[in-house]
């Protein structure tokens, strides 16, 4: 159907929990290796929404399931080269 479709991973996340999780896959300490800093002390040129995440549902009821993001920031992590 016609319309307008977000390709984007299942599930919803924020910077620090993505930051969090990327740590402890590259076998870093998550809650030592990241600091999060609250959305309203941010200082941003523009305004921001409190909740930017897209949704995919219109995809996923076109048929189209995407995996988590978790599943997919791992998968990128297996790719990197060695450091």
């Amino acid at each position: 159907p016609f319309g307008l479709y977000h390709c984007v991973n299942s599930g919803a996340t924020t910077w620090v929990t993505i930051a969090r999780t990327l740590a402890g896959l590259l076998g870093k300490d998550a809650d030592r290796a990241v600091e999060g800093v609250p959305f309203a002390s941010l200082i941003a040129p523009a305004p921001r929404p409190q909740y930017p995440a897209l949704s995919n549902a219109r995809l996923a009821a076109a048929g189209v399931t995407m995996p988590p993001w978790t599943d997919a920031l791992a998968r990128a992590v297996a790719r990197m080269p060695p450091a």
